[in-house]
């Protein structure tokens, strides 16, 4: 059984292509921060956190399809009122859930549906387009990323399905990343061009299989990715019909 899990990286990236095409159905994911101990009262912290993450659904949905200035002065935002977010769940502890994705997959097509963007992702036509707040914008996908040369190490169970695990660098910081080698990698198909490098997405992307769980430590937080279902089945193609986009 272990000798399955490591088979040459070679086929494994093949195994991951194959899926990829042949793969329809959903994944849901969450990403989120745990703080220390959960304090008594947390009305008017969980009230403050409410308001942050209104102001950071915002400033995603102004990212998506920005131009470069704007999008550096709205990710210098963002970055601020991360850092808010970040005091909140460590004066009040507990668990901050910060993002809800689902990925629909079908015949390598992804369709991200998060709590502040859909985003439509057609490699073969090389077509990306996202909605936002109503509005059609065209995005550039990233080439898809050299795999990483780590072939990992056997890892715990997940959704009932033994992982291999790696030890990857995200934003610097030292991360824990499972994997199941035999599912498509929604954040490899749906990489978008003007990343940073070393971010979540990116790390992700270069992994061979479905990420299904990423921990790493942040300031005395700690955040998780995880992916919470994985629910095979038909989809409906009407899904990845292009979407109008507004004339030039």
């Amino acid at each position: 059984m272990l000798g399955s899990l490591f088979r040459p990286l070679s086929i494994l990236l093949t195994a991951s292509l194959v899926w990829a095409e042949s793969f329809s159905g959903t994944m849901t994911t969450v990403e989120v921060l745990r703080g220390p101990e959960e304090t008594g009262d947390r009305t008017e912290l969980e009230q403050l956190a409410s308001t942050v993450e209104a102001r950071i659904r915002q400033h995603r949905e102004g990212l998506v399809g920005a131009r470069p200035l704007v999008a550096q002065i709205l990710r210098d935002d963002l970055g601020f009122l991360q850092a808010e977010q970040e005091r909140i769940v460590l004066r009040g502890g507990g668990d901050l859930t910060i993002n809800t994705t689902r990925f629909i997959l079908h015949q390598g097509r992804v369709l991200q549906i998060s709590d502040d963007a859909r985003i439509q992702i057609d490699r073969n036509r090389n077509l990306a387009l996202a909605e936002v707040a109503g509005t059609i914008r065209p995005l550039t996908l990233a080439p898809l990323p050299p795999p990483t040369g780590d072939p990992g190490r056997p890892g715990p169970q997940r959704l009932g399905q033994a992982t291999i695990a790696r030890t990857a660098s995200i934003g610097g910081r030292p991360a824990e990343i499972l994997t199941l080698p035999n599912l498509p990698n929604p954040w490899a198909l749906g990489l978008l061009d003007g990343g940073a490098e070393g971010d979540l997405h990116g790390v992700l992307a270069s992994l061979p299989g479905l990420p299904v769980q990423a921990t790493w430590n942040d300031s005395g937080l700690t955040r998780e990715l995880r992916v919470t279902a994985i629910e095979p089945g038909p989809v409906d193609e009407r899904l990845f019909v292009p979407w109008a986009t507004p004339d030039p």
